[in-house]
């Protein structure tokens, strides 16, 4: 293998996750690594000169085709985003952040800011951004702007979604499975996936009530994500209600047309049985798939699936699920900027222990 080929950026294509930890790193040379990978996002300082021997920090990255999310721990920094042709490569993306532990305080576009551990945040990449943070861990998503359309309006940047909003927990469940098993979804399940997320985002920072109907239809969006998220739960329309902060009567008028929310329900867990049966092995159990999408009965379950699907479970197994077209990609900011940022820690790493 030629040296060319020892150092080359591995193919944006072939790259599924990356983790970095500054921790091998001297203490004198973690932050301004640290800088450099944060730097396209924002400018970082430290509270203080101090801080600089006892900074350390980490991140996980799956990418999402063209987007990514990203798990980071990290000691207390100021983040700044100002001046976007400052930055670079003129990003514009739009990011969601889930604080796990710690929070920030700041300002976006002038307007106050405050999150805590629990919330669900939505930034702009476009407009200003100042906060000050302690020591964190967080869930970031970076999504391109076509992508997160429902959260791209302006009034969105810096708007919170509370630990407390029931679209919250939702949202939270979302980023979470983004970022245990995003990288094994297909194009087409992450558009999906990023666009619901975006929608129940969105119609939770609305607050004022119950969801609404019409529009992007976060209702619907917000009860299939509810049932994925809870599928191997039995529940009525009661703890539904509750659930997705609406009345028995919104979710009965909404669903009419579709043979009542329940029925919904159904056809959902239905759904996801089948995939689990297009990928299982022959010694598979179907009553512990049937179990896993929330049927108490595994005659209830082989009645239903014959019904939904002309073929009995058993005939389901090994066979593929017919799905949309994957969508092309080709914007490999997010990739290039990562890739270049390790290959930079790694010679960093390199020349340490030369």
């Amino acid at each position: 293998m030629s040296d060319n080929e020892d150092t080359a950026m591995p193919n944006v294509h072939e790259v599924q996750a990356l983790e970095f930890a500054l921790t091998p790193l001297p203490p004198a040379d973690r932050f301004a690594v640290w800088s450099l990978l944060v730097r396209p996002l924002f400018e970082v300082s430290l509270p203080s000169a101090d801080a600089m021997d006892g900074f350390d920090a980490s991140v996980s990255i799956r990418f999402l085709g063209d987007d990514l999310v990203a798990r980071a721990t990290s000691k207390a920094q100021r983040f700044l985003r100002d001046d976007i042709e400052a930055l670079p490569g003129g990003w514009d993306h739009i990011v969601i952040q889930l604080y796990y532990e710690g929070g920030f305080t700041g300002s976006a576009a002038g307007r106050p800011v405050t999150v805590r551990t629990g919330d669900v945040v939505v930034f702009d990449l476009a407009r200003r951004l100042e906060t000050v943070a302690g020591d964190f861990a967080n869930l970031t998503l970076i999504m391109r702007r076509e992508v997160a359309a429902p959260i791209a309006a302006t009034w969105c940047h810096g708007q919170v979604l509370p630990r407390e909003h029931p679209f919250c927990h939702l949202a939270t469940a979302y980023l979470t499975h983004l970022m245990g098993r995003g990288d094994e979804m297909t194009p087409a399940e992450v558009a999906a996936a990023l666009r619901a997320l975006c929608i129940i985002v969105a119609q939770g920072m609305r607050g004022g009530g119950e969801v609404e109907d019409g529009g992007d239809d976060a209702l619907r969006v917000a009860l299939l994500a509810y049932v994925d998220t809870n599928l191997s739960r039995p529940f009525g329309i009661e703890a539904l209600a509750r659930a997705l902060g609406t009345s028995r009567a919104s979710l009965y008028r909404r669903f009419t047309d579709e043979g009542g929310v329940l029925r919904l329900v159904q056809r959902r867990r239905l759904e996801r049985a089948r995939e689990m049966l297009a990928t299982a092995g022959a010694g598979a159990s179907i009553d512990t798939i049937a179990a896993d999408c929330g049927f108490a009965s595994s005659a209830t379950f082989r009645t239903a699936f014959r019904q939904q699907f002309a073929l009995s479970p058993s005939e389901a197994r090994g066979r593929p699920v017919l799905a949309p077209p994957e969508p092309r990609s080709g914007d490999h900011r997010l990739r290039d900027w990562v890739l270049t940022t390790r290959q930079a820690l790694e010679a960093g790493l390199a020349s340490d222990g030369a």
